[in-house]
């Protein structure tokens, strides 16, 4: 296991990185600097183990860690509990011949599968690509034939055809398949530009959710019919409950992602005007629920 190594501060200027919610940076950061991660950039480790060392659930790991399995920037595979960061070298290039025949220690680590076999041409190739005396370093294990530098040409394309159909349909459990991913992120877009043209909310700010309300979003979004029920819901906006108090309550992205709010929404909850008394007010921090009565006013008020 690696006990340092370095972390390139241009990371910051990387369209890649920056296109990464801020759980999905903090899940790359936190695979890129974990004990366990090898001199080689890899490591063997559960979806469910490093969830549980930050204290997320299984869930919101697989959502933020696939962003960066998305963009090439990590690897994975889920069967061979087998983590990978492919630019790893790029960035922790061995400083001697000796780090690379250190190399043999960090490979016994990791599993067998497709992945290792990836990182085992990649580690040869790259430190080839530093010299003579680092080539002449590498361990056996790099130095063993590839399974298909024995096989005849037409063997040779059959492989790199599967190879390359595994990595378009990788059983991954992390990694949603393009199509989810892509309905999910028009589903996002739909319901950013549709909320924000209602009347009487608070608008969404950004072009995408908060990592909590895209959360809350996919859960939504298990239920086939919620969002066509969202819609009919929003059709009914400004609520009749708000309208005689514009400095009162207003809805926004949290509480229309709530379990029940839009099935209340359509069962007329909120179909009814206040007088002119205006709606209680909550503490610092507290969101106003509108079905909440309002104490007599020999008790006080809210």
């Amino acid at each position: 296991m690696a006990k340092f190594r370095k972390v390139d501060p241009r990371i910051w200027n990387d369209c890649k990185f920056r296109s990464l919610t801020d759980s999905a940076k903090l899940a790359f950061l936190f695979v890129l600097t974990h004990p366990s991660l090898t001199h080689l950039g890899a490591m063997r480790a559960t979806v469910e183990g490093l969830a549980a060392e930050l204290g997320w659930s299984t869930e919101a790991f697989r959502d933020a860690f696939g962003e960066a399995l998305s963009n090439g920037m990590a690897k994975h595979d889920s069967k061979a509990c087998f983590f990978w960061l492919p630019n790893f070298l790029k960035y922790n290039k061995p400083e001697s011949p000796n780090v690379v025949k250190a190399w043999e220690q960090s490979i016994d680590l990791l599993p067998e599968c497709t992945l290792k076999t990836a990182l085992i041409r990649h580690g040869k190739a790259y430190a080839e690509g530093l010299g003579k005396a680092f080539g002449e370093a590498l361990p056996e294990a790099f130095r063993k034939p590839m399974p298909n530098q024995e096989q005849k040409p037409e063997q040779k394309q059959e492989q790199k055809q599967e190879q390359e159909q595994e990595q378009e349909s990788p059983s991954d459990s992390l990694s949603p398949s393009n199509g989810d991913k892509e309905d999910f992120a028009a589903k996002e877009r739909e319901l950013i530009g549709r909320w924000n043209a209602t009347p009487g909310v608070r608008a969404i700010r950004g072009e995408r959710l908060t990592d909590s309300r895209r959360s809350s979003l996919r859960t939504r979004l298990k239920n086939s019919g919620w969002f066509g029920e969202l819609l009919q819901a929003l059709a009914k906006f400004p609520l009749k409950c708000t309208v005689n108090d514009p400095d009162g309550w207003k809805p926004d992205a949290d509480w229309i992602l709530q379990p029940d709010s839009v099935q209340k929404i359509l069962e007329g909850k909120y179909d009814y005007v206040k007088g002119n008394k205006p709606a209680p007010r909550t503490g610092a921090g507290q969101q106003y629920d509108p079905d909440a009565k309002e104490k007599d006013s020999s008790h006080g008020n809210w």
